[in-house]
């Protein structure tokens, strides 16, 4: 499961539209991950806490994610749900 503890050093909240998918599956072939992938080709994985937990119902939808945002050790960034959007298409 993904979770960040360090967020101490971020300085604001970005806002991130994007397309919401899977970022890794179990054994079984269920969703474990999601991240969110930015019409700029970045990626972004979503940190599963409460908000981001919902998010796993939208998958392959279009969305607007506020939060707060991080790079990890691996160069991988990550983002912390603080509200978000669904988008129509």
């Amino acid at each position: 499961m993904l979770c960040l503890t360090e967020f101490e050093d971020i300085k604001g909240i970005v806002t991130i539209d994007g397309l919401l998918v899977p970022a890794d599956w179990d054994e079984s072939g269920e969703i474990v991950s999601m991240a969110i992938s930015t019409y700029y080709e970045e990626e972004y994985l979503i940190e599963r806490n409460p908000k981001g937990e919902e998010l796993f119902a939208f998958v392959r939808r279009s969305a607007k994610i506020t939060g707060f945002a991080k790079t990890d050790d691996h160069g991988k960034k990550i983002i912390r749900v603080k509200e978000y959007e669904i988008l129509e298409a």
